[in-house]
């Protein structure tokens, strides 16, 4: 499949589909962004949909000792695919 537009921004997207002008994928976070009556949600269920994020510090400090933890999780998940 390949995208005929791409939209950083999320209600655009929606409002695009909202307009009959197409479909759209998105994070599940994103989903409230685009509530409206003429929308209707089909969640993906194969092949599992991801992307990739990244992790903020604080240049020149350590995490905290929670954070570390945090940090730590999401790289054994990472790990287990």
């Amino acid at each position: 499949m390949v995208p005929a537009l791409e939209y950083p921004s999320v209600a655009a997207a929606g409002a695009l589909v909202a307009a009959g002008l197409g479909i759209t994928a998105l994070p599940r976070l994103a989903l409230q962004l685009t509530r409206n009556d003429d929308l209707v949600t089909v969640p993906l269920q194969r092949p599992a949909m991801s992307r990739p994020i990244g992790l903020i510090t604080r240049a020149g400090r350590s995490p905290s000792p929670v954070g570390r933890a945090f940090m730590d999780l999401l790289h054994s998940r990472e790990a287990s695919r």
